[in-house]
C-alpha cells in the first residue's frame, strides 16, 4: 500500500485535494499552517481534507474489490 499511495493521491480529483492531503499527512502541517501556506481558510482546508479522505477511501475500496 505504501508503495502505491502516491499513485492513489495523484488519482484524486478536486481542486487542491492532493496538495492539502500531502501538506497535512506527508509533511505534518497543521490545519492552520496548511491554510496559511495555501492562502485559504481553515474551514476550506477541513472540507478539502474530508473530501480527499472520502475519495481516497473509495479508490482503495474499488481496488480491494477488484483483487
Amino acid at each position: 500500500l505504501v508503495a502505491t499511495l502516491p499513485a492513489y493521491l495523484n488519482a484524486l480529483t478536486g481542486e487542491g485535494v492532493h496538495t492539502v492531503l500531502l501538506l497535512k499527512y506527508s509533511h505534518g502541517y497543521s490545519i492552520e499552517e496548511t491554510a496559511q501556506i495555501l492562502s485559504i481558510s481553515k474551514e476550506n482546508v477541513k472540507k478539502t481534507l474530508h473530501r480527499g479522505k472520502k475519495s481516497l477511501e473509495q479508490l482503495l475500496v474499488k481496488k480491494e474489490v477488484r483483487q
